[in-house]
């Protein structure tokens, strides 16, 4: 119904309030604070939606929408660079959901959380459980390429190059991330000093994505007559 579209949402906030103010103990109590959160986080009122969402969790903890509150919660923390709290609204979707979709996209979430808070034996933990647990999905291939990304940041080229030739083996269709796996593969190798690898990998770049964002880094790779012992990442 129209009240609840983006360009009326004061109206719909109203109505919505008036409902559970009104009459809390209604069927639809819950669903008029999962809507209210919705409703805030298409007009972007983030901290405002994630607090409606947490409501509907204390003040309905039986009800079958927290699951689906919860991930909405989180991507409304994650919006506001909040992961700590993103990341307990994930955990809470993932121990609450029955949906299989729904689950594994807040157990990414959360390995994503943990990543951009640093905690990255927590983000490894939980990328591999996607993996593990959901192999044949997007996430699954986000997380295979972010394992490599992590472990190049540590430093752990080896394990990186493992990750990354996984994933060159096993998500082959997608080109964007494919490219950049491929971009990021030959840098690990570079860095590690596997120099002939490394060319083999920044030649397939060029060969099978000229147009690549990073092609003329590549370029200048080849070109180099020699590398330079430790050689670190560009």
């Amino acid at each position: 119904n129209g009240l609840f579209e983006l360009e009326r949402p004061e109206e719909a906030l109203a109505a919505l309030n008036q409902l559970i103010t009104q009459f809390p103990q209604s069927e639809y109590a819950d669903d008029a604070l999962l809507l209210m959160g919705k409703v805030l986080f298409q007009a972007k009122g983030y901290d405002s939606a994630a607090q409606a969402l947490a409501r509907l969790g204390s003040e309905y903890p039986n009800s079958p929408l927290n699951a689906e509150a919860m991930l909405l919660a989180g991507r409304a923390n994650y919006l506001q660079s909040k992961y700590t709290d993103g990341f307990k609204a994930y955990r809470k979707a993932a121990n609450l959901a029955q949906d299989h979709d729904l689950r594994q996209e807040a157990i990414f979430q959360m390995a994503w959380g943990a990543y951009m808070l640093k905690e990255y034996a927590s983000a490894m933990e939980l990328f591999q459980k996607v993996i593990d647990e959901y192999p044949k999905t997007a996430n699954a291939e986000q997380a295979r390429y972010w394992k490599g990304v992590i472990y190049n940041a540590q430093g752990d080229y080896l394990l990186a190059g493992k990750e990354f030739q996984a994933f060159l083996d096993e998500y082959p269709k997608d080109v964007g991330l494919y490219q950049e796996t491929l971009w990021r593969y030959a840098e690990a190798l570079y860095a590690s000093n596997n120099f002939k690898a490394a060319r083999e990998l920044y030649g397939r770049l060029l060969e099978q994505f000229p147009d690549s964002p990073h092609a003329k880094t590549a370029k200048i790779r080849l070109r180099e007559p020699s590398y330079p012992a430790g050689a670190s990442l560009a």
